[in-house]
């Protein structure tokens, strides 16, 4: 059955904005919440989102568990080497460094803009390596954090709190794999109950590399990502896991009709 209220937790740089655009089609009361993110840590504005159908933003499971039973949520998953180095790009690229460093210049600047002045100021090298707080909340198991309760509040992650968010993993009505785009349509039709209209979602925020040149992670990055990203990319392989094999059962089951 179709889900009536949803949240898409949009993990940055994981297709969220193309996957968000899609879901939207299905509901007719939407909103799209601040880009910054931590702006969501009022929660005095919470109440607010009950009137909404579909709730798309880089929030984080607390406001799924706020807002009640009747919201269920999804998510898209990247493996976290290439969401990095597309994020990364993406701030080099579609953020003005004049206008970054002006923010960072003045009294408390927010934090996504710390990160991307460092996106301009460092390597790719030494940005997924630093210990600055507003570069770690991106860059360190952010993904988990965020299924588990917000990704900008810093965590270190147990036993159990993996457990829950397997669990949450588990209880979501479909996600989204950007390496399994197929597989991801086909199960989304069979989530939402409705045909399908579009073989595939689209690209919006796309870099554009009109200002800088596309930085590839190398193999040192790999592993200093896969270091500090443990949980992220368990909760990956996880979700990858349980795609392929729906896929398979669909397959197998449609063989069988047919």
């Amino acid at each position: 059955m179709r889900p009536t209220k949803l949240v898409m937790l949009h993990c940055p740089k994981a297709a969220g904005t193309s996957v968000s655009t899609y879901l939207g089609a299905f509901f007719k009361n939407k909103t799209d919440l601040p880009a910054a993110s931590f702006r969501l840590s009022d929660e005095s504005k919470w109440p607010n989102y009950k009137a909404f159908d579909f709730i798309h933003g880089h929030c984080g499971y607390d406001l799924v568990r706020y807002l009640g039973a009747e919201f269920q949520c999804v998510t898209s998953f990247r493996h976290p080497v290439a969401r990095l180095a597309s994020l990364y790009n993406f701030w080099r690229n579609d953020t003005i460094e004049s206008q970054v460093a002006e923010v960072v210049s003045e009294k408390n600047p927010p934090p996504h803009k710390i990160a991307q002045h460092l996106a301009h100021e460092l390597s790719f090298s030494e940005w997924v390596a630093s210990d600055e707080n507003a570069v770690t909340m991106y860059t360190r198991n952010a993904h988990t954090r965020q299924i588990l309760r917000n990704w900008w509040t810093p965590k270190d992650l147990s036993w159990f709190d993996m457990e829950i968010v397997k669990h949450r993993i588990r209880k979501m009505p479909w996600f989204y794999i950007a390496e399994l785009q197929a597989d991801s349509m086909r199960l989304l039709d069979v989530a939402f109950g409705k045909a399908i209209t579009k073989p595939d979602l689209g690209r919006e925020n796309v870099t554009t590399y009109a200002r800088k040149p596309q930085t590839s992670p190398t193999a040192k990055d790999a592993e200093v990502i896969a270091r500090y990203n443990a949980a992220d990319i368990l909760i990956y392989n996880y979700a990858l896991k349980r795609q392929k094999s729906a896929a398979a059962l669909m397959s197998r089951s449609s063989l069988a009709a047919g």
